[in-house]
């Protein structure tokens, strides 16, 4: 996948993460990123369900999109919504940065 290795550090900044909640494998390809992702999602909602729900409204998820993955208990559905702005972002600062 294209440009996925800003991914880490933009998703930490966004949902606020520290060092150590932030654990990204630097060696990671970018399935095995994902897979950190969910993990960190499904901590977030067992533990801080606010906070990733502020998460989800700084990085302008789909509110709908959000709400029927949480419906559906799917951290897998927010870390796809998640990655899927996140590069969205990307694309459009660099389309508008030359």
């Amino acid at each position: 996948m294209e440009n996925w290795e800003q991914l880490p550090q933009l998703i930490a900044r966004d949902f606020n993460l520290n060092d150590s909640q932030a654990q990204w494998s630097k060696s990671a390809d970018f399935q095995a990123f994902r897979l950190q992702l969910i993990a960190v999602i499904e901590t977030m909602l067992a533990q801080q369900p606010e906070q990733l729900a502020q998460a989800m409204y700084r990085l302008d998820v789909d509110e709908a999109a959000f709400r029927q993955a949480l419906a559906q208990n799917s951290p897998a559905q927010i870390a796809d919504l998640v990655i899927r702005r996140e590069l969205q972002k990307i694309y459009t600062r660099r389309q508008y940065s030359s």
